[in-house]
């Protein structure tokens, strides 16, 4: 054989060979990389052209509110990386979903709609708004005003007839759930003012975080900071159940950080009353999260289920939502950094080592819903591939979910080396597509609390995890052929 039929051979076999991912997260580019492989992963379970797809609409078995969640990351990927590969897909998505009074309740949902997915839709409007994401068309509503009109769609069904206050999990009576009062949807809530109030200034968004808060600690479903998942009204919410989520405790920490970042004091000043609560209940939930979430090896583990290896469709998806929660915190309140970074990196790796997919998309994504390996061992050699792979066949946990997480939680490690969310007074309409990631620097997927440079040789010495998984693989296939003929 020829040495170059030999090569067609070898490139034919690579365009089959199926990767693990491996990422280098001292390195935004190894980051960087390893998000783009696990953005297509997402999208690989998204496709509108399927009969009866639409745009913004996931295929069975996932629900309508993870859409929200998938654009919302994909919205940070832009905005981390600056690749705009995705945009039109996204754009598309979020405004086909928006219905007819502009706040996310097309009339098509109204068969599964609660407060929460309808928030969680809302978040990433809120997020759009907050990074400029570009929307070029004149005649769409803006972001920020599809954010504020499920706010406002949202306040009059706080009810106060029950259980002192509360938002429902169902936003209507014949849904079931419609009694259930949820910290999914009291967070989504609360997170939605918390970030209206940053991003206008106007106190009366502030006022409602405020009263959301001050009802979970009222009811028992926040005590000492643990973020419980619901009560129901037809006991006067008298029992509490205690399952702990990922999901709800992001939910919080990600609104208590933008109301510590709307609070916080200019530089050298004394901090407020407020600003100080603020603060203290962010660095508190942080801290739940170190002692729950991430007390195996700094690994963010679902504790209500990956044990059991009960979780279902909804669930897994609920790491990724702590995991942007923790990047945005890190950035709003630099005193959460030495605590928030080892689990975000940590995280990352274990994630990405548990993710397999191939060079040309062909094949979907695959990641383990587990990321903590049993042994604790943080080696990266290809006993640690084969041993991921054993675990994703055994735990059968590959779908949009775990891709999902895997991916937002590597990209959140980013979150420090772009410009923090925007405001009324810092964004504007944009549409040159740059994302935050527009200054050149590429280096520092850190942020500074001294302001230091980053250090200039990480880019040029960092090689991607999938390159260097894909050359092994190469390497592994010429052998091979090479073996038949010698």
């Amino acid at each position: 054989m020829r040495l170059t039929d030999l090569l067609t051979v070898v490139v034919g076999l690579s365009g089959q060979y199926a990767f693990a991912l491996n990422v280098d997260v001292e390195s935004s580019d190894s980051l960087k990389k390893t998000a783009s492989s696990l953005a297509k992963g997402v999208l690989s379970y998204y496709d509108v052209d399927t009969p009866g797809g639409a745009a913004g609409v996931l295929p069975d078995p996932y629900y309508w509110w993870e859409g929200g969640v998938v654009f919302n990351a994909l919205i940070d990927y832009w905005y981390y990386t600056g690749d705009d590969t995705h945009n039109d897909i996204v754009r598309e998505a979020l405004l086909h979903q928006v219905g007819d009074d502009n706040n996310f309740m097309p009339a098509n949902q109204s068969k599964s709609l609660g407060n929460d997915d309808q928030g969680y839709w809302a978040l990433a409007a809120m997020t759009a708004a907050e990074f400029d994401f570009p929307n070029p068309d004149s005649k769409a509503p803006r972001w920020i005003d599809l954010a504020k009109g499920v706010f406002d769609s949202q306040v009059p069904r706080w009810f106060d007839e029950t259980c002192g206050g509360g938002m429902k999990w169902q936003i209507y009576s014949f849904n079931v759930g419609y009694t259930y009062k949820s910290s999914s949807a009291a967070g989504t809530f609360f997170q939605l003012a918390a970030r209206l109030a940053r991003f206008t200034g106007n106190e009366t968004y502030s006022d409602w975080a405020s009263k959301t808060w001050t009802w979970m600690e009222t009811v028992g479903l926040m005590d000492e900071f643990k973020i419980y998942h619901g009560t129901d009204e037809q006991g006067n919410c008298s029992y509490i159940n205690r399952l702990q989520w990922s999901a709800d405790t992001g939910l919080f920490l990600g609104g208590a950080a933008h109301m510590y970042s709307l609070e916080k004091p200019a530089d050298k000043q004394s901090p407020s009353d407020a600003a100080k609560t603020w603060q203290s209940r962010t660095e508190s939930l942080v801290n739940i999260v170190d002692s729950l979430f991430a007390k195996n090896n700094n690994v963010l583990t679902e504790v209500a289920c990956e044990g059991n290896g009960k979780c279902n469709v909804d669930q897994k998806a609920f790491k990724g939502i702590l995991a942007r929660a923790l990047g945005a915190t890190r950035v709003l309140d630099s005193g959460t950094q030495d605590k928030i970074t080892p689990i975000l990196r940590d995280s990352a790796k274990a994630a990405a080592r548990e993710c397999e997919g191939d060079d040309d998309g062909k094949k979907q994504m695959e990641c383990d819903l587990v990321w903590e390996k049993d042994d604790g061992d943080d080696s990266d050699d290809d006993d640690d591939d084969d041993d991921a792979k054993l675990r994703r066949d055994d735990h059968h946990n590959e779908g949009l979910g775990e891709v999902l997480s895997a991916l937002q939680v590597v990209q959140a490690n980013l979150a420090g080396s772009v410009k923090e969310p925007g405001t009324a007074d810092t964004t504007k309409t944009t549409t040159d597509g740059k994302g935050g990631n527009d200054d050149g620097d590429d280096d520092d997927a850190t942020p500074s609390s001294t302001g230091s440079a980053p250090n200039s040789t990480d880019s040029n010495a960092a090689v991607g995890g999938m390159e260097v998984s894909m050359l092994v693989g190469l390497m592994g296939a010429a052998a091979a052929v090479l073996g038949q003929f010698l």
